[in-house]
């Protein structure tokens, strides 16, 4: 699930991977994957269709969030009739052809290994009879399918809102030609788990006015490295005229997954640092980086990673999640979430918070 810019199922490490289920505020994608993308499916629908996908996809969370089973199979009737229409596989995750500002973010896998033996087996088994019944459109087993799933969700104390693909086992995901998140053992044999440098996500601009990138930057790879200079002219558009922009990258090599921001007017060199030792320019191993964070609902959220990365002292983080040091509230009314991609000591990890508890890292 481009669980993804940053970004804006984004669909760990970065990473982004914010997840909430969050996901990167980006404004277009209307770009065409390719072969070399990580995510074959976004930016296959068009105009009207991946509205209403993304307005059934909405819905869909939402009703998961509630345990509306009934209308839950309703949206994913929906949604696999515009599968259906622009000829989408019927087990290609949602969050893969959801729009980056409504699809949840890339999570982190935490919550694998998380199910006890009868609980994963359990999972696993409605997992593939749910895939099974999308396959006929049978919307009485499609919800009773995914209120079981729910169930074995609450029973481990699992938000309602992750992605299903992050909680069955590996094996009995279906390679549908995209690896969320770089997981080891999802997907192995997809074309961004290699040692050649793959840029899986790019976004030029600021957040709610960017532009995709990343079809352009893997063309302008030569021999395993990217050296170019980040502005309106290398990327020939200005998404966002008269604001300082900056380019969110989200890349793989030697077999891991980095992201990186470089402001506008400053130079992108990949890979940004050698991936034996975990470090990059600027950031030793015992650094706290913040690499992605998102603070909202899905489709209504706000970039807070330079606000909480000017937080950070002593290497260290420690905040009450709320309106007021977030800064905003993107969604009056709801109960909302902050969800943060970090690196600390070489490694990444992810952590989710909501409103009104505390954000302490590491």
């Amino acid at each position: 699930m481009n669980y993804l810019p940053f970004l804006p199922r984004t669909r760990g490490v970065v990473v982004v991977m914010l997840a909430l289920a969050f996901s990167l505020p980006v404004a277009s994608y209307a770009q065409n994957w390719n072969s070399n993308s990580t995510n074959p499916w976004q930016g296959r629908l068009r105009g009207d269709d991946q509205q209403r996908f993304d307005s059934y996809y909405k819905k869909w969370i939402e009703n998961r969030q509630k345990k509306d089973k009934s209308e839950i199979a309703s949206m994913e009737v929906r949604m696999l009739d515009v599968y259906s229409k622009n000829g989408i596989p019927s087990d290609v995750p949602y969050d893969y052809v959801a729009s980056p500002n409504v699809a949840l973010p890339p999570m982190g896998y935490e919550n694998r290994g998380r199910l006890s033996g009868d609980d994963q087996k359990k999972f696993d088994s409605y997992y593939q009879r749910w895939l099974e019944y999308r396959r006929k459109k049978d919307r009485d087993q499609i919800a009773s399918m995914e209120g079981r799933m729910l169930d074995v969700y609450s029973h481990n104390n699992i938000s309602y809102s992750t992605p299903y693909e992050l909680v069955v086992s590996p094996n009995v995901v279906p390679s549908v030609g995209f690896n969320p998140g770089g997981n080891p053992g999802y997907n192995p044999g997809n074309p961004g788990y290699s040692n050649d440098l793959q840029i899986m996500q790019a976004y030029y601009g600021v957040p709610g006015r960017q532009t995709d990138v990343a079809g352009r930057l893997q063309s302008m790879v030569h021999g395993n490295s990217l050296n170019l200079r980040v502005d309106n002219n290398t990327f020939g558009t200005d998404p966002a005229p008269g604001a300082q922009k900056q380019l969110y990258v989200v890349y793989s090599y030697q077999g891991q997954q980095r992201s990186i921001t470089v402001n506008e007017n400053s130079d992108l060199r990949l890979p940004a640092w050698d991936s034996g030792s975990g470090s990059s320019p600027g950031y030793g191993n015992g650094d706290l980086r913040i690499m992605q964070a998102f603070y909202g609902v899905p489709g209504r959220q706000v970039d807070v990673s330079g606000r909480l990365q000017g937080m950070a002292t002593n290497n260290g983080l420690s905040v009450r999640v709320n309106n007021d040091s977030m800064g905003s509230d993107p969604a009056p009314g709801t109960a909302k979430q902050l969800y943060v991609v970090y690196s600390y000591r070489g490694q990444q990890r992810t952590v989710t918070v909501s409103e009104d508890n505390e954000l302490r890292i590491p």
